[in-house]
C-alpha cells in the first residue's frame, strides 16, 4: 500500500491523492469523497460498490488477485466491471499476486500506468 501511494505521488505531483478507509467515514463523507473522485484505485472488495456514487466519465481501477482457490474471489472478474459500465465509468483491472485470505502483492508499475492512462481518458466536464 505505501509503495503504491508513494509511486502515485511521485508520478502525479499535480494530483490530489487521498486514502479512503471506510471505517473512518460516515455515509455522507463517503458519498462526498467518491463523488469528487476522478480515478479510484481499490482492491477487489465490497468498498468498490461505492463506485455507484462516482460521476459518469470517471474511472475505477480494481486490484484483483490471481489466487482462485476455494477462498478466492467470490464474484467473477466481470462483477465490478459490469457495475462500472452500468454507471458510466471507465474500468481497468490490475492483477496482484495473492488471494482473498492473504496479502496482495500488487504490480505497482502497472497500477501507476493504469492511473496515468485513466487520467488521460476520463471525462471531466460531465
Amino acid at each position: 500500500h505505501a509503495s503504491i501511494m508513494q509511486k502515485l505521488q511521485d508520478a502525479l505531483p499535480n494530483c490530489t491523492i487521498r486514502e479512503f478507509v471506510g471505517r473512518d467515514h460516515d455515509l455522507n463523507s463517503t458519498h462526498l469523497l467518491w463523488t469528487e473522485a476522478d480515478v479510484v484505485v481499490a482492491p477487489h472488495g465490497a468498498a468498490l460498490a461505492f463506485m455507484t456514487f462516482m460521476r459518469p466519465g470517471r474511472a475505477v481501477i480494481e486490484i484483483g488477485y490471481d489466487n482462485y482457490d476455494s477462498r478466492g474471489m467470490t464474484f467473477p472478474l466481470s462483477y465490478f466491471m459490469s457495475i462500472a459500465a452500468s454507471v458510466g465509468l471507465r474500468y481497468y483491472l490490475s492483477i496482484a499476486r495473492g488471494g482473498y485470505s492473504s496479502s496482495l502483492r500488487a504490480d505497482v508499475e502497472d497500477i501507476v500506468s493504469l492511473v496515468q492512462l485513466a487520467l488521460r481518458q476520463v471525462t471531466l466536464d460531465i
